[in-house]
């Protein structure tokens, strides 16, 4: 990756986390990657990208490596991350997801709230356990 490549990377993984209202303490927490590596990340002050932690990284903020990369569109990382959250989903789950994501955005809540929320549902309706 040239260093502008690098530099995208760290201002999409920091526009990805602020947007799940993650801070760099908890981002750090879900992938076991220091708080100082990560903001090395951030601000471009890599000299290359470790795909292991890329992915890792990529997990956490519920998106794509290629997404962070640059090598994949915006829309494209939501599609891949839906289908990758949907699979498996009965329609009843699908219909509660889906409402669910809809209000999302309103109540401020991130991927890991919906997830959460989406458990409680299951539980309530006794479809498996609270995840």
């Amino acid at each position: 990756m040239t260093k502008q490549e690098i530099m995208q990377m760290g201002q999409r993984m920091r526009a990805r986390r602020t947007q799940l209202n993650y801070t760099l303490d908890t981002l750090a927490e879900l992938t076991g990657i220091s708080k100082a590596t990560l903001h090395r990340y951030e601000t471009g002050a890599i000299s290359s990208a470790n795909w292991d932690k890329l992915n890792a990284i990529a997990k956490a903020l519920a998106t794509t490596p290629q997404y962070l990369a640059g090598s994949q569109s915006e829309s494209d990382m939501l599609i891949a991350a839906i289908a990758g959250q949907t699979s498996g989903m009965s329609k009843e789950e699908l219909n509660v997801y889906f409402h669910l994501l809809e209000g999302a955005k309103d109540l401020n809540l991130t991927g890991a709230d919906v997830d959460f929320l989406l458990g409680i549902a299951r539980k309530i309706k006794g479809n498996g356990p609270q995840q």
